[in-house]
């Protein structure tokens, strides 16, 4: 048996005290910085929690990982097309999801992009602005609709042999519920979990009533614009700042329409707040692509999305488009009401 099972019921009896500190944990996940962070009376009682929930992220990252030729995605990047393969049923539930919001959203979020990806170098290679008919060329092998998922059997088939898959905008929002997962069976009532901006949240802080989360400032002249609270919810944030090609006098972001090949450019950065981190993360992409108008539809539409959209205005400025039911645990910050122009939807 695991050593660290038999301290977990020690924790169970410190959460029923009431946190007086709240421990961070940190590691190198999917190609970021992963952390948990537990409030807690007792920071040795809740390490064992904390290194379940560390090892959960590792698990995924082992799986879905598009940086590495031993992950069950590369495998099935490299048998799929040519035959039917079995599958890792997380990496099946996964793919499955996608899928859906992938036919959700008309094409506007696709795992089969990852050609295009690696085109422009955002995927293991150096970012450069490609050649229009060599994005023209791999268009045809782009396209969710050539994916057969089984996953009731766990059995996959690509139609078409160009076809590779990347789960690079999912993966990090389901390793994210899968290490919540563990904290919440460990017995752990006050925790966040944050990888890279896929964040759950789950009760509150020491000695404050809710988790508290920046929303990046796109220009970083400030660390963040606003602040949201969280109850007991996921977050997530696409953004068109972080990865990018300068070329010709124009700033390329690295979210691209699986539907033309080019980077999105109407929205800058898009939030979002869900149920699960993995809703987060696949519809912040989506909505990205998107941009405003159509975004702002879906999640009016929606009962369980809600979102704030950014665009560039004129003068170094932004638009802020924000759910109004997130109104109410949205702060923006004193410092940056001259540059962002916030209106509710």
């Amino acid at each position: 048996m695991n050593p660290l099972f038999l301290l977990l019921p020690a924790l169970f009896a410190a959460a029923a005290l009431p946190p007086t500190t709240t421990v961070r944990w940190s590691t190198p996940v999917m190609g970021t910085t992963a952390t948990v962070a537990i409030a807690t009376p007792d920071s040795t009682h809740a390490w064992p929690a904390a290194h379940l929930a560390l090892g959960a992220m590792a698990a995924v990252d082992s799986l879905m990982s598009n940086w590495t030729q031993t992950s069950e995605v590369a495998r099935i990047n490299r048998l799929a097309g040519a035959q039917v393969i079995r599958t890792h049923p997380e990496v099946s539930r996964v793919l499955g999801f996608a899928l859906e919001v992938g036919q959700q959203s008309g094409g506007a979020f696709d795992v089969t992009v990852e050609p295009l990806v690696r085109l422009w170098g955002f995927l293991g290679g150096r970012p450069q602005l490609p050649d229009a008919g060599a994005i023209e060329a791999l268009l045809p092998t782009v396209g969710q609709q050539f994916v057969q998922l089984d996953a009731e059997r766990n059995t996959l088939r690509f139609d078409r042999p160009e076809l590779k898959i990347d789960l690079g905008g999912v993966a990090k929002g389901y390793g994210a519920d899968r290490a919540a997962a563990r904290l919440v069976g460990a017995g752990v009532e006050n925790f966040l979990v944050d990888i890279s901006g896929n964040m759950v949240a789950r009760g509150h802080p020491a000695q404050r009533d809710s988790w508290t989360v920046g929303v990046r400032d796109p220009a970083d002249v400030t660390p963040y614009f606003a602040r949201l609270q969280l109850h007991n919810q996921a977050v997530a944030t696409s953004g068109n700042y972080e990865q990018f090609v300068s070329a010709n006098g124009q700033r390329f972001g690295h979210i691209l329409d699986p539907r033309t090949g080019w980077p999105v450019s109407e929205l800058v950065s898009v939030t979002v707040v869900a149920p699960t981190a993995m809703e987060a993360d696949a519809w912040a992409t989506a909505i990205c692509v998107l941009g405003p108008k159509e975004g702002r539809a879906l999640v009016s539409n929606s009962d369980t999305l809600r979102a704030i959209l950014i665009a560039r205005a004129p003068n170094d400025a932004f638009f802020v488009w924000i759910d109004q039911r997130l109104s109410p645990a949205f702060t923006l910050e004193p410092r940056a009401e001259t540059r962002f122009l916030v209106r509710p939807f």
